[in-house]
């Protein structure tokens, strides 16, 4: 049998990582960033109820890991959890609703990413001593990055100018949202392994989910609030989180 015959599932991944990769970054630098529809308060309604149910579903995969005594799932609900948390963020600092203009808004999208890749960096790194003795203790971690993500939070909406970021195109923002969107997919990727050992089909669906959020890291290269690839990209990470959350629950 050939590689994709031994591996199920991960034609399937790879469709979907090229396809819709090259789709997002098309609709943020091409011919597609053409057609613009402005309107803040249906982006703050789409991301501030997504963001919401991602939060909800996030804690209840906490819940479970915390039911079932499984470090993995812990970790991941943390991880997507700090990710929502800084999405809802990110949805009530839009600009022309509750709040004016402001830095928050890019703030708190640049950082959910790496937030939730910190939480889940006892799984990135699972072959090392200090990220075995955190998977050990991963309630306790998933507890502190959740009090300091809620203080950033605090924070943010508090104060929406007081943490000044790059935005995008800046080659910091660039180098940020790549290094993001490796480490998704290497975290994707540990769900697809995991899907080959037992076929469980829910490892796929979360593999592919996460897979849905890595990508979104893909708007730090463009710079055009309100086109096709912006509304794509906050329609792909609600759909992401929501999936993984699910799936991995």
């Amino acid at each position: 049998m050939g590689l994709l015959g031994d591996r199920p599932g991960l034609g399937l991944w790879l469709g979907l990582v090229t396809t819709l990769g090259a789709i997002v970054a098309l609709s943020l630098v091409g011919p597609a960033t053409g057609p613009v529809w402005e309107s803040p308060r249906a982006l703050f309604w789409l991301v501030v109820v997504g963001a919401s149910l991602c939060v909800v579903a996030a804690a209840g995969v906490i819940a479970v890991g915390v039911r079932d005594r499984t470090a993995e799932v812990g970790l991941l609900g943390g991880a997507l959890a700090a990710l929502s948390t800084l999405a809802l963020v990110h949805g009530l600092t839009v600009p022309g609703v509750l709040y004016g203009p402001n830095r928050a808004v890019t703030t708190a999208s640049l950082l959910a990413l790496p937030a939730a890749l910190a939480v889940a960096a006892p799984l990135l790194a699972a072959r090392t001593a200090w990220a075995q003795t955190l998977a050990r203790r991963w309630r306790l971690w998933v507890l502190a990055w959740a009090a300091a993500v809620t203080a950033l939070s605090v924070l943010l909406l508090a104060d929406p100018d007081a943490i000044a970021l790059p935005g995008p195109h800046d080659p910091t923002a660039v180098a940020a949202a790549l290094a993001s969107l490796g480490a998704m997919l290497a975290l994707s990727f540990r769900q697809l392994r995991l899907y080959w050992v037992g076929e469980l089909r829910g490892t796929l669906v979360g593999a592919l989910g996460l897979a849905l959020v890595g990508i979104t890291s893909i708007q730090w290269v463009g710079d055009r609030p309100y086109g096709a690839g912006f509304w794509l990209l906050h329609l792909i990470d609600t759909a992401g989180v929501l999936a993984a959350c699910l799936a991995v629950a």
